[in-house]
C-alpha cells in the first residue's frame, strides 16, 4: 500500500512549496541568464502564491467537492515546471539534472492529484454514512369501505 496523504499534511505540502517557490523565485529572478528566463522564472514565483490558496481553501473544497481550482493549481504547476526545465535545458550544464527535476515534477504532481481526489471521494463516504436514514414514508389515508349500513344512514338523513 502506498503513501495516503491527509488533508493537514497536503496543507503543509502547500504552504511549505508555496513559500519556498516564492523565495525561489525572487531569487532565480534575480540571477536568471537572460530577460526571457527572468520572465518564467517570475511566473513560477508568482504562482508560490497559488500554492498559498490551495492550502487555506483545501478543507473546505474536499468537503464541498469543490476541487477544481486545486486541480487546476497542480495541472498549471506541472506545466509550468516542466515548461521552464525544458527552456534551461539548451544552456544547462547538466542536463541529467533537468531531466530529474521534469521526472520529480510529474511524479509530485500526478501524486498530490490522486491524492486529492481520492480525499474527496472518502468525505462523501463518510459524509454519506453519517447522513441520517430518511423517515419511511407516510402512508396515504385510507377511508373505510362503505358497507350497507352506512349508504343507508347517507340516505336517511
Amino acid at each position: 500500500m502506498g503513501m495516503r496523504e491527509t488533508v493537514g499534511s497536503m496543507r503543509a505540502y502547500f504552504f511549505l512549496v508555496g513559500g519556498v517557490v516564492v523565495l525561489a523565485g525572487v531569487y532565480g529572478v534575480a540571477n536568471a541568464p537572460d530577460p526571457t528566463m527572468g520572465i518564467f522564472v517570475a511566473l513560477v514565483a508568482l504562482f508560490g502564491g497559488a500554492f498559498f490558496y490551495a492550502a487555506i481553501t483545501l478543507k473546505t473544497a474536499i468537503a464541498y467537492a469543490r476541487t477544481k481550482a486545486i486541480e487546476i493549481i497542480l495541472y498549471v504547476n506541472i506545466a509550468i515546471n516542466v515548461l521552464v526545465s525544458l527552456l534551461a535545458l539548451p544552456t544547462s550544464k547538466e542536463k541529467h539534472l533537468v531531466a530529474i527535476r521534469v521526472a520529480i515534477t510529474l511524479i509530485i504532481g500526478f501524486y498530490l492529484l490522486a491524492n486529492l481526489k481520492r480525499l474527496v471521494k472518502e468525505h462523501a463516504a463518510a459524509a454519506a454514512e453519517l447522513a441520517p436514514a430518511p423517515p419511511p414514508p407516510i402512508p396515504a389515508p385510507q377511508s373505510p369501505p362503505e358497507g350497507p349500513g352506512q349508504e343507508q344512514a347517507a340516505d336517511g338523513d
